[in-house]
């Protein structure tokens, strides 16, 4: 699911810092209170970051499993099936996670863009309100290309999830000599799979840092510096 913002009123396409003065000075959080829109956005943000980094991990932890059946195979293939097969069930769960996660921060964003909208409306100070303008639409293009990003690596995760998977079936019928030989192929043509999701979740990760920059109450850059 993406979470593209189309639907939302022209007024609240972008993103900001929640309230205009806190985009313009930061803020401090009181422990006590309820998370800001700013802040869960941010931690969403941070989270699916983190999520990024653990599929990262989870795919060269299955590849590595696999390569370790294929070129050291034990001569009863028990034990590494359990660890091939736990590895791929946790890549296919962290896949599932990252899709969620898209969801989780349409509604924080969306929620983000209506308390900004209330904060917004109760300035009247041109200038201090053409500032803010530029805040939401600086975030507003990170979020656009974590969007885009978004897809991209969902799209470039499934075909190697799709492989490594079948690559389980096959074993799992054949736990033979032959059946680790017949599989050969496809640690050949796993280059093909596993470089176009890494580089599509690095891809991803550089544009969450970027809007984890944007969101961050000091990273406002003075005008005319």
């Amino acid at each position: 699911m993406s979470f593209s913002l189309s639907h939302i009123p022209s007024s609240l396409r972008v993103l900001g810092l929640g309230a205009a003065t806190l985009a313009l000075v930061g803020c401090t959080t009181n422990p006590f209170q309820r998370a800001t829109p700013r802040e869960q956005v941010a931690g969403t943000v941070d989270k699916a970051a983190v999520e990024v980094a653990e599929i990262k991990g989870r795919i060269d932890g299955a590849v590595r499993s696999l390569e370790e059946i294929v070129n050291r195979p034990a001569p009863d293939l028990g034990r590494q099936m359990d660890q091939y097969s736990a590895a791929v069930a946790d890549l296919r769960s962290s896949a599932e996670a990252l899709r969620k996660r898209t969801a989780d921060m349409q509604t924080r964003g969306q929620e983000y863009f209506i308390e900004w909208d209330r904060e917004l409306a109760v300035i009247h100070n041109e200038d201090l309100r053409t500032r803010s303008a530029e805040r939401r639409e600086e975030v507003a293009e990170r979020f656009d290309d974590i969007r885009e990003h978004y897809i991209d690596a969902r799209d470039a995760i499934q075909p190697l999830v799709v492989r490594l998977d079948e690559a389980r079936a096959a074993l799992a019928l054949d736990p033979t000599a032959n059946g680790v030989a017949a599989i050969r192929p496809t640690i050949d043509d796993l280059a093909d799979d596993t470089t176009p999701a890494r580089e599509a979740l690095d891809a991803l990760a550089e544009q969450l840092r970027r809007a984890g920059l944007a969101l961050s109450a000091t990273s406002v850059t003075p005008r005319g510096s």
